[in-house]
């Protein structure tokens, strides 16, 4: 991924956090994010906390 490579080079350690639609949960997970708990309410939109460790 370009943005990984972008990101570790201007000194991110490798760790990536998103905020992903319900909907949208199997895609990061095929890209290797990791649900950090359950589905979860704030202002009306609901998201799922992941996380990408390196």
């Amino acid at each position: 991924m370009l943005i990984r490579a972008a990101s570790t080079a201007e000194g991110n350690p490798g760790t990536f956090t998103v905020n992903s639609a319900v909907n949208a949960l199997p895609v990061y997970q095929r890209f290797g994010f990791i649900a950090q708990s359950d589905i979860r309410e704030r202002g009306g939109i609901r998201d799922i906390p992941m996380q990408l460790v390196l």
